[in-house]
């Protein structure tokens, strides 16, 4: 006799299983009830899907019948999960809502989530990329996020959620980046390395900046941004672990090393509670601090008053002052068009604009 012939079907009460095997067998379930020691009307509620079959039953038929007892009890245990699936109550209105103020396609498309094509499981959907049970969840965890990180005057509620998302994503990722423990005299050497990669297209550098900031500690993240977020990096601590997360918004390679720079001055100087969130228009004590970090570790002040004072800012000037900085001629471009020293559409032949996907590799 084949034992291991029938296939139980999980959304039906266990006891079908139980009543379908009795049948392969030829044992009526007044034998059974004797064998087990049990009442008729007991073994009949079990058949009936009236009572569960308990652990201690899945012993008994393990010795009656020879079934393993893991089986009924991943049987019982799969059954009940279905009955509270089953139970669980449909989305309301405001939470169909919701799930419509996030991109769903966008995210779906880089694959923080499954594609779908209703309501109702993208907002379900939603929930499991967040970790929350409900909306009521999801807020309470975006207000432990809302008051630490640095808005512009132009941040309003409406990108709130982009934000959450983009975030929530980083966090998914961050699990999977393996660092050692943060070290700020390590980081610090990672960073000067990191200045020797800016003449290097993203394929050259991307595994190596990586790898120099996850030896120090800080997990480095690119993840694309969502649709009218404005958002161009974050920094934060999930633990003990540092979290640099930049976007793909704006990068030519002037703007992508200061953001780089920019970040890794929010984890060597600044308080660890708060996620430093890149906006523009963010005129914090802690952003001018980062900004001028990154811009005197790419071109030194003094050497850059030097140059200024030549007045010389042609395309050659350009190349030979990046030249005996070690850094790319774009790095140059952009700190002149920011000190309004040469329009913002000069010389921009000598940026890189950087593109690659950024996608998580599973």
């Amino acid at each position: 006799m084949n034992k291991t012939a029938f296939a139980p079907n999980w959304a039906s009460p266990p006891g079908d299983t139980l009543s379908d095997l009795l049948d392969e067998r030829g044992i009526t379930q007044k034998e059974l009830s004797i064998k087990l020691g049990r009442s008729d009307k007991n073994l009949s509620q079990i058949v009936n899907g009236k009572a569960p079959i308990t652990p201690d039953l899945a012993l008994d038929l393990e010795r009656v019948l020879g079934t393993p007892a893991h089986f009924w009890n991943s049987r019982e245990a799969r059954y009940r999960e279905w009955l509270t699936r089953q139970s669980i109550a449909e989305p309301a209105e405001d939470d169909l809502a919701w799930a419509r103020s996030f991109p769903y396609a966008r995210m779906a498309q880089h694959g923080w989530i499954p594609a779908a094509t209703n309501a109702r499981e993208k907002f379900f959907n939603l929930l499991k990329f967040f970790g929350v049970v409900d909306r009521s969840a999801f807020i309470a965890w975006q207000a432990t996020l809302s008051p630490m990180y640095r808005r512009s005057a132009a941040s309003n509620l409406a990108k709130d959620n982009l934000i959450a998302a983009w975030l929530r994503q980083g966090e998914i990722e961050a699990a999977d980046v393996e660092t050692g423990q943060y070290s700020e005299k390590d980081f610090e050497a990672a960073v000067l390395e990191a200045r020797k990669l800016t003449c290097q297209t993203p394929d050259e550098f991307d595994s190596i900046l990586r790898k120099l900031f996850a030896d120090a500690g800080v997990a480095l993240l690119f993840i694309p941004e969502l649709p009218s977020m404005g958002v161009s990096g974050a920094t934060r601590w999930l633990g003990s672990k540092a979290v640099i997360q930049i976007t793909l918004l704006y990068k030519t390679n002037d703007h992508f090393w200061f953001t780089i720079f920019h970040e890794s001055c929010h984890i060597l100087k600044h308080q660890k509670r708060a996620v430093f969130l890149e906006t523009p228009g963010n005129t914090s004590v802690e952003e001018a601090e980062a900004n001028e970090f990154a811009a005197n570790l790419l071109i030194p002040p003094t050497a850059f008053r030097e140059f200024i004072a030549e007045r010389s800012f042609d395309g050659p000037s350009v190349r030979n002052f990046a030249e005996s900085l070690g850094i790319s001629p774009g790095i140059v471009v952009g700190r002149l068009q920011k000190e309004r020293l040469i329009d913002w559409s000069a010389l921009n032949n000598l940026k890189i604009r950087f593109q690659w996907v950024a996608t998580r590799d599973d």
